[in-house]
């Protein structure tokens, strides 16, 4: 009896434990699932609905999503981001992602993502141009800091007439440094074309863009757009002779180095109505309908 028992008592306990075993892997492997989950909440496809960001941003998003907590994600109009994580409380990880994002740009960081939770403001996302009371009232009167006014410009239209730029003012103004000899600068020609036609859809005459040629003739850039179907594009003669000119003029006589004002080419500035620098981008812009938002909300202020 206790033989039989000792031979089949053995195995009926090791039927119940291979039933209590699968059942317990079972419930482990979902209960490893469901925490996943609700850590790693961000979905992977939420990276491609970052505005403005590259896509080294969009990769840096993934790593961001299995991150450990206290942890945030920041960005800016132009495409600064920074994240933080591992810190002492929500609010400490948002002040260190917005303060890391804030050391690319003069653009104003908002918090994208905080923990597992996308954040991200779309109502406030496109009045970040709009100067604050305190910048107006601080304002340099000469500069291409955020604020400042803008280097007043003079250049030549397709008919050899002068323009300054001060002749924009009461208009939202988009200045656009390139040159045909730049390989970025041609790459982003077919989002300039488009953005020309929305602004001028949209906003009709109350955004003004001006394209200004460096470092070589005029007639060479007009050249080479008119050869590649741009020469719609309002293109204006910033006067350099040749590749070894690199001066500007403004309308008081002085003279500046390009690169004082475009440090790499393209460039790219907005001016408010008064002239006064309200977004500056370095290098192409890959998708210039994302800012057409920003626009109006300069032109409604």
């Amino acid at each position: 009896m206790n033989a039989v028992q000792g031979r089949t008592s053995p195995c009926k306990q090791g039927v119940v434990r291979a039933r209590r075993s699968g059942l317990y892997y079972a419930f482990l492997f979902i209960t490893l699932n469901i925490i996943s989950i609700q850590s790693f909440a961000l979905q992977s496809e939420q990276a491609k609905h970052i505005p403005h960001v590259d896509q080294k941003a969009r990769e840096s998003f993934q790593q961001y999503r299995y991150a450990s907590g206290p942890k945030a994600y920041a960005i800016a109009p132009g495409g600064a981001w920074a994240w933080s994580e591992l810190e002492l409380n929500d609010e400490e990880a948002q002040r260190i992602a917005l303060d890391n994002c804030q050391t690319q740009t003069q653009q104003t960081c908002i918090v994208y993502a905080l923990n597992d939770k996308v954040v991200f403001d779309k109502d406030r996302w496109p009045t970040l141009w709009r100067l604050s009371e305190e910048e107006k009232a601080t304002s340099s009167p000469f500069g291409i800091s955020r604020g400042a006014h803008f280097p007043n410009l003079i250049f030549k239209d397709s008919k050899g007439k002068q323009h300054r730029l001060s002749d924009s003012k009461d208009k939202v103004t988009l200045v656009h440094f390139w040159g045909s000899w730049c390989p970025p600068c041609i790459r982003e020609m077919p989002e300039l074309v488009e953005l020309q036609k929305s602004l001028k859809k949209n906003y009709g005459n109350k955004v003004k863009m001006i394209l200004l040629q460096v470092r070589e003739p005029f007639a060479q850039s007009q050249k080479w757009a008119k050869q590649y179907h741009f020469s719609k594009l309002p293109l204006y003669d910033s006067t350099p002779s040749g590749e070894n000119n690199d001066i500007l003029q403004t309308a008081t006589g002085k003279k500046l180095y390009d690169r004082m004002i475009a440090r790499v080419f393209p460039s790219t500035y907005v001016l408010d109505q008064k002239g006064r620098v309200l977004f500056a981008h370095r290098g192409p812009i890959h998708n210039w309908s994302e800012y057409l938002p920003f626009f109006r909300s300069v032109i409604e202020d």
